[in-house]
């Protein structure tokens, strides 16, 4: 516990100042944390209300899970994240979900490698060096008791080893593998791009993943508060810059940069402070941070000597001269060749981010100044113990850092950028190291830094680039950096030959910004043969605060004639949601708008619906965001005038389901289905009960998932339905309907295909709805059930359906899982009408039973009756409950020889 007081729980405010720790209270602000949902077939992203007290509450499949994976980028706030749950657990906060857990341990992976055990570590990291606890007792513990045991790794991507490189001898690889304590509770901080490694791998079914986001808007303004909370004007006056200045608003949510950002701001004149309004790069906000740190130090040194307060007075008055001469020679040659080390260490195997003095063996001198400066760090660590020495004694003594992992990437990129003229041969040969597709994104920073440096360089770093679809992110980034403007650089445009642009990985508000940048330049960027316009969009992860930059992409001329615009897992939420449907709307074309697995509320609806006549005429596909079952109603009733050309539609509801029960409880009232709200917006966007439904003249594919409705809802659906004359496909998803559904209904003569998933028998009335589907010709039910009743009573409606579709050709029935149904069998008397009516049925072709629980029995007399079929093709009868006999074998041999395809799978 001493060792998280002293260390994990004083949070440095600035990783240059030594002297910057703060106590983990004062200043500790929440970061957004999301999470994947995976309760759904399309994963969705959902944030956690509670953030980091929620990270333990997730649940996987039902389950809450042992393994927790967080990533972020840079600076996002994960190393805090697991220093607060530790400095939590260790006040024994009420607040704390590791308030009940015996013992914590918290590891940060930078200071160890793939030779380094689990309780070695602990004990050499962890522990004071008279301890008498040994590395074997730390380990048959957590063995003994993982129950009582949470482990912290921080770093993932700064571990001296991974799980696709060689095994080292130690066991913290096999903790993450998910083959070592498996039954404590781990979790794992990595940057996004070694985070593939547990998307890719088999340990993608052992662990939840989150993603930090760093801070929210609101949270930001907290946070600088609480830095300056003795000088509100200064925190006053920063804010009023950042509100000013949206450029460097996009580190904002970056703890790491806003803290950098307040320091500045602290220290810096009036002077300077105006002149960082021109800043508009990750690269010239370093630049400038750099800079800052250079002149403190200068002035620090000169106010030590005999005529301190006389020269500080002198550096003061000639600070901007001295950043243009002497101190820029300086900065220059000290960052070029710590960028040498620098690089070396992050191509290197190991992907090195710690050195020993013997790496600074050659440029002693600047390792001295750097270290003054303050960035690089010397590591307090501690003398390596005999254990480790006996085992490994050529384990060198890593105890030098660059303050952030992003500091050594810029010096990194400010030397290949000189290598670029000096080494050109070398220069391209990293490039070709670097555009492997698994290094690319973890050097992102490194080439960005690099174009930032030289026009020539980033020309260069854009020609080399290949021309493939996960490169074009970065090279806008890349470009973005550059900040080019002349039209000799063409290198860009290549990317987009295809006019199709992906934005995908969850792209940041700099992402969207650098996208904007090009877009607003490309005029003069491309070149004559290229078209400068997009027919395809494909962006995710969007959140709140990056809508307004989305927006202003939507906004830009290049881009209004779509074909597809995509917008998966995102949360199309806030304040900019209306301009954002805004921008949807005056597109001169956009045919196909895709958010399915995407999170909206309120605002969107009534965005949405307040989109005249014919608004979105040219639309022919769209997919919705997950919205509130109470804006069913409207969303079926108005959609058709707005977009009336379309011929396919997905719309996903969500609802209280025990608001829900009183809705469809309450069957002689009108029933009201909008949100209890007061605001105006609410109110504007609400839709008489006496409006008339227009029709979806052209609609071929409906799908509707969470089709939970109250009365209400379900007769606007039977509505729809009824005046959907050209309806060949619908697919429901958890049905549970109001019966004025069925009796509003008309017949469906066009509908062909119908499915419906999670269906729950007595929610839906199966067989009066296909009584209406005269001419259907494929059916797919998967039937969520736990009663042999219930199992009886789909069969019954099966074959109801059966005997009143004769154009039926498939069958699909499935009961996922395993319910308590598994010792029941369906009734004789059921499956007897069930066969009676496939026999009947002459055009049916093929007939698919998954989990059905038929017995050995009924098997039998199933493919008995599909042998006396005639056009009965297919048949696949998969876990129905059945032992393996000679008679099934016969029967599948004997329906072989006459050209049937059949399958059957044994046991449940």
């Amino acid at each position: 516990m001493n060792n998280y007081r002293t260390s994990l729980c004083m949070i440095q405010l600035v990783p240059w100042d030594p002297n910057s720790h703060v106590n983990m209270s004062s200043i500790f602000t929440n970061v957004c944390l999301i999470t994947e949902d995976t309760s759904t077939a399309d994963k969705q992203w959902v944030m956690l209300p509670g953030s980091y007290n929620d990270i333990l509450k997730v649940k996987v499949n039902n389950a809450k899970p042992l393994r927790i994976l967080i990533e972020g980028k840079a600076g996002s706030g994960k190393t805090t994240l697991m220093s607060k749950l530790a400095y939590d657990w260790m006040e024994q906060s009420k607040d704390s979900p590791l308030k009940d857990v015996p013992l914590v341990i918290c590891l940060q992976l930078r200071h160890l490698n793939q030779d380094d055990d689990f309780g070695e570590a602990v004990v050499e990291y962890l522990l004071p060096e008279d301890t008498l606890i040994t590395p074997q007792q730390i380990e048959e513990y957590a063995q003994a008791n993982p129950e009582k045991v949470v482990i912290l790794l921080d770093g993932y991507d700064e571990f001296m080893s991974d799980i696709h490189g060689i095994k080292g001898l130690g066991n913290i690889l096999r903790i993450i593998e998910n083959k070592r304590l498996t039954g404590c509770r781990v979790i794992v901080t990595s940057r996004p791009w070694k985070a593939t490694d547990f998307k890719d791998h088999h340990l993608a079914k052992h662990y939840a993943h989150m993603t930090v986001e760093g801070f929210s808007e609101e949270s930001s303004k907290v946070f600088i508060h609480k830095y300056f909370q003795d000088n509100l004007e200064l925190s006053d006056s920063l804010l009023a810059y950042l509100k000013d200045n949206p450029a460097i608003q996009t580190v904002t949510p970056f703890p790491l940069f806003c803290a950098m950002l307040c320091q500045v701001w602290k220290e810096e004149s009036d002077v300077h402070r105006e002149a960082m309004k021109a800043i508009v790069t990750l690269s010239k906000l370093f630049d400038h941070i750099l800079r800052y740190l250079w002149a403190h130090h200068d002035q620090k040194q000169l106010t030590g000597t005999r005529k301190g307060k006389e020269l500080s007075k002198r550096v003061t008055l000639t600070r901007k001269r001295k950043t243009s001469a002497r101190l820029k020679m300086d900065i220059g040659v000290c960052l070029k060749r710590l960028g040498k080390i620098a690089l070396e260490g992050l191509i290197s195997p190991d992907k090195k981010l710690q050195f020993s003095e013997v790496d600074f063996k050659k440029c002693s001198d600047v390792l001295q100044v750097a270290c003054s400066v303050g960035l690089l760090i010397r590591q307090k660590g501690k003398i390596t113990t005999s254990r480790r020495l006996s085992r490994q004694e050529s384990i060198p003594n890593h105890g030098i850092t660059f303050f952030h992992k992003l500091a050594q990437e810029k010096c990194a990129g400010i030397y290949l950028s000189s290598m670029c003229t000096k080494q050109p041969k070398k220069f391209v040969q990293t490039l070709k190291d670097v555009y492997l597709l698994t290094r690319a994104d973890e050097f992102r920073y490194v080439l960005q830094f690099a174009c930032a440096e030289d026009l020539y360089t980033a020309k260069k770093i854009l020609r080399h680039m290949p021309n493939i679809t996960p490169y074009q992110k970065l090279a806008l980034e890349c470009n973005f950096e550059s900040q080019s403007k002349t039209k000799s650089n063409k290198r860009l445009s290549k990317f987009f030959v295809s006019q199709r642009l992906f934005m995908t990985g969850r792209p940041s508000t700099y992402s969207f910004n650098a996208l904007e940048y090009y877009l607003s330049n490309s005029e003069i960027l491309s070149p004559d043969d290229v078209s400068t316009s997009f027919l395809y969009l494909a962006t995710d992860g969007v959140g709140p605060a990056q809508l307004d930059k989305l927006t202003n992409v939507l906004n830009q001329p290049q881009l209004q004639f779509m074909i597809q615009f995509n917008m998966d897992q995102s949360r199309i939420q806030g304040p900019d949601v209306k301009a954002f449907i805004e921008s949807l709307s005056q597109k001169e074309y956009i045919g196909v708008l895709v958010m399915s697995s995407s999170v909206a509320g309120e605002q969107f609806v009534e965005s949405l619906l307040e989109i005249q006549k014919d608004g979105l005429e040219a639309m022919v596909m769209m997919y919705l965001p997950m919205l509130d079952a109470r804006w069913a109603t409207d969303i079926l009733r108005k959609l058709p005038s707005i977009c009336p050309r379309i011929g396919a539609l997905e719309a996903t509801f969500t609802t209280d389901e025990t608001e829900e029960e009183k809705d469809n409880s309450d069957e002689g009232t009108e029933t009201e289905i909008f949100p209890d709200d007061t605001g105006e917006a609410s109110s504007k966007s609400k839709v008489s009960g006496n409006d008339e439904s227009c029709p979806f003249s052209e609609l071929n594919t409906l799908s509707i998932k969470g089709c939970v409705l109250c009365q209400k809802g379900s007769v606007q659906l039977a509505t729809t339905l009824s005046l959907a004359e050209n309806l060949e496909k619908l697919h429901l998803t958890k049905p549970s309907l109001h019966g004025s559904f069925y009796s509003n209904l008309a017949t469906l003569n066009s509908l062909r295909e119908f499915s419906v998933k999670d269906y729950t028998y007595g929610l839906f009335h199966l067989d009066e709805f296909l009584e209406k589907c005269p001419i259907l010709e494929d059916v797919y039910v998967a039937a969520v059930e736990s009663q042999t009743h219930s199992v009886n009573g789909v069969m019954k409606s099966l074959t109801n359906a059966v005997a009143h579709t004769p154009m039926l050709r498939s069958i699909t029935l499935w009961f996922p899982g395993e319910g308590s149904f598994r010792e029941g069998r369906i009734e004789d008397v059921v499956f007897e009408d069930f066969c009676d009516a496939i026999l009947r049925n002459t055009h049916l072709s093929k007939l698919l039973l998954w989990h059905v629980p038929l017995g050995t029995q009924l098997v039998i007399k199933l493919l008995e009756v599909c042998k006396q079929h005639r056009n009965l093709i297919t048949i696949r009868l998969s876990r129905c409950y059945s032992l393996d006999c000679d008679r099934i074998g016969e029967l599948c041999s004997e329906l072989h020889d006459i050209g049937r395809r059949v399958y059957v799978a044994h046991g449940h």
